[in-house]
């Protein structure tokens, strides 16, 4: 018996209750029986759950709604908050590029059945009505199953029937007859029918038509005691099933596992009894404890912790083998193997000749096997694909349900449609549909099916290597749909790579050599199979035809970033369906592969260490950026080829302004298609070559030590703190660049001709935590830099994804500004920022935010710095930025000694360092560049070194280069002059509306350890002059104290 879902196997036996395994579990039954939680379940209700399981097995109630919710809630262990989805991991198709996390990860390996993926909730009621003969012999001899739901509702019924005899005041005997188990009985009194704790009556066992024994009677007695109803969820979710058997334990309360539901196999010569049906658990998700009722869950707990709880829940409520087999699932654990005893499964593995199937024998008998399971000791549960948990298929096994319908002018020729499903989770409607593949397929009927003209329908299909063609296996009138276009692509791709069991066994270096010696005997009697099979299929012609193999050689894609979680985003590789669905007006794209799992343009995962070098992702995440973002959609495409031998998707060639309408799924499925004919051909090798773009230089390393410290410091500091609330601090800082950026823009664009358009410049962007400031400025064009390479890469990565930024919006959404994304070190004449900025500018706004104090390392670094900035800036043009005050740093360090500081920030200067401050009197003018300290200040910098700004010799240099000085103040006294401004109220409203969106904020929310941090930073403003600047400019000058 091949099982295809719980919706068809609840349908199986439906004339006979005795024998139904499960059946949909619909509200009247959720009402009856869990409404109340865990409340008892009294006679007067008993009515009622007699009519909601009646209702059940007749189907004659369909509505189901609040039992899946209920269920579902229990098995959804995650912080999912989509119902909607199946609560478990779906397993990703083991690639070749997969064997080196499974060899450098603590793995474990299972079977893999042709079964039923299904989720079990198990959950209590306290008092429901049980059934339970008084001897084991009995029970035996009646050869009823008394705790199957029907035999209940049966029992139920006739007690209910002699109640009302009794009450009725008859003389007669009371007797009621009904059936259990497909056979006739009666159900008499044994004693005055009280209501009381424990019932007895006597039950009269017919004995079958052909047997001569005489009738068996049997002392029942009725108990009201704890029992669970176990619920099941396919991925379907169309409704909760509920096991007619009884898996009551009384250690727990509710558990949640995830299993395997399965049909024991029998051989082509056994007699067609009854099948029999197993459920094999390999994971635990949550349970209750009986003594204490508290739900552990165990979403984050190892798997070698969920596997002994399991082993220990599974083992209280697997009762033990009946010889009536009808209606009754045997419950037990998987096996789990360490990876490197694979062996011992694999020992459990053979071929049926016979049945021309895999065989694994399991604790009930043989199941029907179809591939391995590869789950990381390090596995939290969660909901949809899961990356990292994997499975390996036999080849021949490899199939996708195509929908079919047949040419009435050439033989096997199929219009052939894949089903696609977009899910908008509530924020819009569903989209789900079928769509058909440009070009008909050729597909073999070898077994003769009769396949219609004038409709589709569902046929599973597999892929001949020899003859290379695909052929029906079997058609499908259990579905009514095809394999998703995903899943199909799946398919194709672990068709191409091709990963036999030896092979596999060879990539995960497997040394065992009896290990080895299974995998080939296995592998062998699949061949075998394969090959009586090839016999009778039509051989291909493997002819390479130019023009296809010009076309289908490569597939093209889209490059796609989509923001996923709070201040996250993800690469992706992505397709678009075609326009054959009319009923959808546009295509819809969806992922098909994330860049990090990708190669080309010279980068390659995994080929990296310590060492500045940028990754694939990053340099397309910048890439895509400068070609515009990709809010709404993407015409950055992209030529990819689908490597057998690595399991990467290399990308050979990219253009940032191509046509999306080319990156649609029928590219890839022709592309995988024609690579299982033609990918060892050598002409496939010269045309990928001819295709394929020189590497994509993207920057040159920075030079200096200090910028890559500075740089990976800023990278980890930045993860730590990405979904954190920012503090006080920060949020004021923030304030101060904003008024400061947004007052200077406006005083800029004020002097600016009415044709002219503000162009800005931010140095040292970091991960563009400064995005949306110009956002609000709306500049015509953006120009951001840093020296670290994955900042630069996490700035573009925000652009791209956020409306108001992207220039890739939908109609009628809020337009974006052209920016340009570069990786320069600012300090180092050798990163090409000079030439950059002259070839991309001029900029009206420069602005450089907390960064100036890192490469005032030496007068010749900042005198780059410095050159860059003013010759790339028009004449008026400001330069603004935010850095330490050497006056505040030098006086605190006169008075506190070389270590100072609070809860908020700290300094220390080492010996050398104070010894220069010693040796100037801790005079800001008597210093130059290069003294070193270290810095801390909250979680955001940790002991970073810094160098003290000498302001008066940066002013001079500025000067030299035609910047001269306009504004200088602390941020204290510049809030105070600005908080009550257009800019600083509007400013001020923006933070409130984000953190609190009621309630008043203080003129200043800041401790008096957050405002000597404050005190140590001043702002400043340069403007360009028209003519060389002989003498220094004056400003304003403003200075606070504040004690530490």
């Amino acid at each position: 018996m091949q099982l295809q879902s719980l919706k068809a196997l609840s349908e199986a036996s439906k004339d006979e209750p005795h024998h139904r395994w499960c059946c949909h579990a619909n509200d009247a039954w959720y009402n009856a029986v869990h409404a109340d939680g865990e409340a008892d379940v009294s006679d007067a209700q008993m009515p009622d759950v007699e009519a909601a399981l009646e209702g059940m097995l007749s189907d004659a109630s369909p509505l189901c709604a609040d039992m899946l919710q209920c269920v579902l809630r229990h098995a959804n262990v995650t912080l999912n908050p989509n119902d909607a989805e199946f609560p478990g991991p779906m397993c990703t198709p083991l690639c070749k590029k997969d064997t080196a996390r499974l060899r450098q990860h603590g793995y474990t390996v299972t079977e893999k059945s042709d079964g039923i993926r299904v989720v079990v909730v198990s959950m209590w009621a306290p008092r429901f009505p049980a059934w339970v003969a008084d001897s084991a012999a009995d029970a035996v001899s009646a050869s009823v199953n008394l705790s199957h739901l029907a035999s209940v509702l049966a029992l139920e019924r006739a007690r209910r029937a002699l109640r009302r005899y009794a009450g009725q005041g008859e003389d007669a005997a009371f007797r009621e007859t009904l059936s259990l188990g497909g056979r006739s009985c009666t159900l008499e009194l044994f004693s005055a029918l009280e209501p009381c704790e424990s019932e007895c009556f006597t039950l009269r066992v017919a004995t079958a038509a052909d047997d001569a024994s005489p009738s068996a009677l049997v002392t029942l007695r009725r108990h009201r005691r704890g029992r669970h109803f176990a619920y099941a969820v396919d991925r379907s979710l169309d409704a909760a099933y509920l096991f007619m058997d009884d898996h009551t334990t009384l250690q727990y309360h509710t558990f949640v596992l995830d299993a395997e539901l399965m049909s024991v196999h029998r051989s082509a010569t056994s007699s067609p009894a009854v099948p029999r049906l197993v459920l094999g658990a390999f994971d635990l998700f949550a349970y209750a404890g009986a003594a204490d009722n508290v739900l552990v869950n165990m979403a984050k707990r190892s798997m070698v912790e969920r596997y002994d709880a399991l082993k220990a829940v599974v083992h209280t409520c697997a009762l033990p083998v009946t010889t009536d087999e009808c209606g009754y699932v045997s419950w037990y654990v998987k096996d789990m193997w360490a990876l490197a005893d694979i062996g011992a499964c694999l020992a459990k593995l053979r071929y049926s000749a016979e049945s021309q199937c895999f065989l694994y024998d399991g604790p009930h008998g043989p199941t029907e096997n179809d591939g391995l399971i590869f789950t990381p000791d390090e596995f939290p549960v969660v909901v949809g694909s899961s990356s990292v948990q994997l499975k390996w298929k036999w080849q021949h096994l490899l199939s996708i349900d195509w929908l079919l319908q047949a040419s009435d002018k050439q033989p096997d020729m199929y219009t052939v449609s894949l089903f696609f499903v977009k899910k908008n989770y509530g924020h819009r409607e569903d989209v789900a549909g079928h769509w058909r593949l440009r070009k008909p397929m050729h597909i073999l009927n070898p077994h003769g099916f009769e396949m219609p003209v004038d409709a589709a329908v569902v046929a599973e299909c597999a892929y001949d290597e020899a003859t290379q063609r695909w052929y029906i296996q079997r058609l499908r009138p259990d579905k009514l749909g095809a394999n998703s276009i995903i899943t199909a692509i799946s398919v194709y791709e672990s068709l191409v790579e091709n990963i036999s069991l030896p092979h596999l066994l060879e990539l995960l270096q497997v040394d065992a050599e009896k290990a080895k010696g299974q995998a080939d005997a296995l592998e062998s009697a699949a061949r075998a199979r394969v090959g009586t099979l090839s016999k009778a299929l039509e051989t291909v012609s493997s002819a390479l035809d130019a023009a296809e193999a010009e076309k289908c050689v490569t597939a093209k894609l889209a490059l796609r970033a989509i923001r996923e979680s709070r201040g996250n985003a993800e690469l992706y590789l992505i397709a678009y369906t075609n326009n054959t669905n009319k009923t959808v007006m546009y295509p819809l794209p969806f992922p098909l592969r994330k860049i990090r799992d990708c190669i080309g343009l010279g980068y390659h995962p995994g080929i990296r260490d310590d060492t500045p070098v940028p990754s694939l992702e990053e340099v397309l995440y910048i890439q895509l950026a400068n070609a515009g973002g990709c809010y709404a959609w993407s015409d950055y495409v992209v030529d990819a080829f689908y490597d057998g031998d690595s399991g990467y998707w290399e990308i050979i060639h990219a253009d940032p302004r191509g046509n999306n309408k080319e990156a649609i799924f029928d590219n890839v499925i022709e592309h995988l298609d024609w690579l299982l004919r033609h990918r060892t051909a050598p002409e496939a090798a010269t045309l990928l070559e001819r295709k394929r773009d020189a590497p994509l230089v993207l920057s040159r390393p920075p030079s200096s030590e200090a910028t890559q410290q500075t740089s990976r410091h800023y990278g980890t500091v930045a993860k730590e703190l990405a979904n954190e609330e920012r503090s006080d601090l920060r949020r004021f800082n923030n304030w101060v660049k904003s008024v400061l950026l947004t007052t200077m823009a406006a005083a800029i664009r004020r002097t600016l001709k009415p044709l002219a358009k503000l162009h800005v410049l931010d140095l040292c962007c970091g991960r563009g935590g400064d995005l949306l400031k110009w956002q609000h400025i709306r500049p015509a064009f953006l120009f951001m830099t840093d020296a670290s390479v994955e900042c630069v890469a996490e700035a573009a990565a925000r652009y791209s994804t956020s409306e108001g930024q992207s220039v890739k919006v939908a109609n009628g959404k809020q337009k974006g500004f052209p920016a340009f994304f570069a990786v320069h070190d600012a300090f180092d004449a050798a990163s090409g920022l000079r030439e950059d900025l002259l070839k991309r500018g001029p900029f009206q706004l420069t602005s450089c935010q907390f960064s100036m104090h890192y490469g005032c390392r030496s007068k010749e670094s900042m005198r780059y710095f410095v050159k860059a900035i003013a010759d790339s800036l028009v004449p008026h043009g400001r330069f603004v930025g935010t850095t330490v005050s050497d006056v505040e740093l030098l006086y605190r360090a006169k008075e506190h000694g070389a270590e100072f500081g609070n809860d908020v920030y700290g300094v220390r200067f080492g010996a050398e360092a104070f010894a220069q401050l010693q040796s100037a009197n801790f005079e800001p003018a008597a210093l130059s560049f290069g003294v070193p300290y270290t810095a801390t200040v909250e979680r955001s910098v940790k002991d970073m070194t810094e160098y003290v700004v000498p302001w008066d010799a940066f002013v001079a240099l500025c000067a030299e280069h035609q910047l001269k000085l306009v504004l200088e103040d602390n941020f204290i006294h510049y809030y105070g002059q600005h908080k009550d401004t257009e800019a600083g109220k509007a400013m001020t409203l923006e933070q409130r509306r984000k953190r609190h969106n009621d309630g008043d904020v203080v003129d200043c929310p800041l401790s008096p350890s957050e405002q000597a941090a404050v005190g140590l930073y001043r702002l400043f403003v340069f403007e360009k002059t028209k003519a060389k600047q002989c003498s220094f400019g004056t400003a304003e000058r403003k200075q606070g104290r504040y004690s530490d």
